[in-house]
């Protein structure tokens, strides 16, 4: 016969111990004749060949592998090998480890922004296996917890503090994590942004109208950066006389041909997401000057008298004023004072004389332009009488010129009254006015024309009169009349009469009606009124009518007296009364 071999172990399987989720093989050699069978027991219980679990035999090599360990896959194991002459057996145990889980960022470190100044906090997640080391770095050099950088490691999470940022803190941060199944890395960059730094302000401005004008800027911060220009509080855009300008790192605003009305506050402002600052330069468009209080158009002076012209003006300092007369410029001296204060000025003219009328301007001047004022300035002479009206006595039907002379500035506003009525130019009233005479004519003196005559004559500075009576001219009257006489051959004798009337008055004597002339013993006086004719020596020829005739402009008057001569008494008798009877018809 044929020899059977039992079933038997030849290499008992190894106990092992693995890591949980990995795989575990447990591994005997068999021998025997065949048919081998081979059971496997775990705790006792048969086990069988799964998802879980796979058992094969191949070339008298029993294999049970656990295809995933799990912590419930710690215990004995029991193979058993048997055929029909015999069977064999061994246990061996299997260890489920805990598995160590190697470091894995469940949160990575991601980008971040922060403002220079600021602190700021970079963190990441992280699993695996305990114990575990946490390193930081930046740009790849191992950073050294101290007070600017400060690390923590809480609940899974890394935190790297940095404290107070600067510029230099930029840069790529890796947090590295250890244990002893491997480490793992993440990175995540940190921006410092600077907020906006001005390094050169817009500087104030005093312009004059029509120039332009650039206010600038320049800056640092990170960008983008955003630029804003205001005036006052309002925002300003490019457009009409502004144009901005923008740059990464500069601005400029420019201002046109500019008005006194852009003088304002101007702001230039720049922000970005770290800060936000502006600066501010005041812009000064001075004003030209311009009269508020101009001179007077047209000045009227008295001459001899003093006078002021003032003006005043608006526009900015510093305003200078030049003074001119009939175009030319005024300098200061005993005849003209000037002054000025911030925005007056005036000019004193002393002692005005009619010759220093004039055309007078002042002109106000400053960066800015110019203004002008003028005033026409008139110096008049009040008139006055050189020569005054004269008195008048005058003939009735005749012409009469009462005539003045008068000094002072015409034109002349001329008036004549007559007992303070006004005298009209009419057929019989003339009155004239020329270089200085004034003349009153009336044509055909009448009884009503006698009276006070009063003269006015007015310019624009004064007035003047003078007054005279006018009389008129009477004709000689006698007061007293001649009367006869007689006497004695021998002797001596006078006759007189007293007369009144208008000087001048002539007399003249007649006997028998012929010029009687002064002789030897015939004096004739007049004085006084007085008309007298002194005989001496009286001869009977001296007998005879005697008349005086009284004469002036006005007329003529005779009266006439009877002297008789006594010799012997028939004859003078006789002579007497022939005579009284050619009298008597002669009258």
């Amino acid at each position: 016969g044929v020899m059977f071999e039992p079933a038997r172990i030849l290499e008992s399987a190894e106990s092992i111990s693995v890591t949980a989720g990995d795989s575990a093989t447990l591994e005997c050699s068999i021998s025997g004749s065949p048919e081998l069978k081979v059971k496997w027991f775990k705790d006792g219980k048969e086990m069988i060949s799964g998802r879980k679990y796979k058992m094969t035999v191949k070339d008298n090599v029993a294999t049970m592998k656990i295809l995933a360990a799990e912590k419930g896959d710690t215990s004995e194991y029991k193979m058993e090998v048997s055929n029909k002459v015999g069977k064999d057996q061994c246990t061996c145990s299997v260890t489920v480890l805990d598995r160590i889980m190697p470091p894995n960022f469940t949160k990575s470190l991601k980008r971040v922004d922060a403002n220079i100044g600021n602190n700021v906090a970079m963190d990441c997640k992280v699993s695996g296996s305990q114990p575990m080391t946490i390193s930081w770095f930046k740009d790849d050099k191992e950073i050294t917890p101290g007070s600017k950088f400060q690390s923590e490691f809480v609940e899974n999470t890394a935190t790297l503090r940095i404290v107070h940022l600067e510029k230099s803190d930029s840069g790529v941060y890796k947090c590295k994590a250890t244990n002893s199944a491997g480490f793992k890395e993440t990175s995540g960059t940190l921006y410092c942004k600077e907020p906006p730094v001005f390094t050169i302000k817009p500087e104030n401005q005093d312009v004059i109208p029509g120039s332009t004008i650039s206010l600038q800027a320049t800056f640092t911060g990170t960008a983008p950066l955003a630029v804003k220009w205001f005036k006052e509080e309002k925002e300003i855009v490019s457009g009409g006389s502004y144009f901005i300008k923008k740059d990464a790192s500069a601005t400029s605003l420019e201002i046109s041909s500019v008005k006194p009305n852009d003088s304002a506050k101007y702001t230039c402002q720049v922000s970005n997401d770290a800060g936000k600052v502006d600066c501010t330069a005041v812009l000064f468009v001075k004003e030209p000057p311009i009269f508020v209080r101009k001179l007077e158009t047209t000045k009227l002076i008295t001459s001899g008298n003093s006078t002021k012209l003032e003006c005043k003006v608006t526009g900015s300092p510093v305003i200078s004023f030049k003074w001119f007369k009939d175009e030319m410029e005024i300098s200061p001296g005993p005849k003209y004072t000037t002054t000025m204060s911030d925005l007056m000025s005036s000019l004193e003219i002393v002692d005005c004389k009619v010759e220093e009328s004039g055309e007078f301007v002042c002109v106000a001047t400053n960066e800015a332009g110019s203004d002008r004022t003028s005033s026409t300035v008139t110096v008049k002479e009040p008139p006055g009488f050189i020569r005054s009206l004269e008195p008048k006595d005058v003939v009735k039907g005749s012409e009469m010129i009462l005539e003045g002379e008068v000094s002072g500035s015409g034109p002349f506003t001329v008036c004549f009254f007559k007992n303070s009525k006004p005298v009209r130019n009419d057929k019989r009233h003339r009155i004239t006015v020329q270089d200085g005479l004034v003349a009153l004519q009336v044509l055909a003196v009448e009884t009503g024309d006698v009276g006070s005559y009063q003269c006015t004559v007015e310019n624009e500075v004064g007035k003047a009169s003078c007054d005279c009576q006018v009389t008129l001219k009477e004709p000689p009257t006698f007061v007293r009349k001649l009367e006869n006489l007689s006497s004695l051959v021998g002797s001596e004798v006078s006759m007189q009469c007293s007369v009144k009337g208008s000087e001048p008055i002539s007399v003249m004597w007649l006997k028998d009606n012929h010029e009687l002339k002064e002789s030897e013993n015939i004096h004739l006086t007049f004085e006084n009124g007085i008309a007298l004719l002194h005989i001496t020596n009286l001869q009977s020829q001296n007998e005879g009518k005697f008349s005086c005739q009284a004469q002036n402009q006005a007329g003529s008057q005779t009266c006439s007296a009877v002297l008789t001569v006594k010799g012997w008494l028939n004859r003078t008798f006789y002579i007497s009364a022939a005579l009284s009877a050619w009298l008597w018809m002669e009258t």
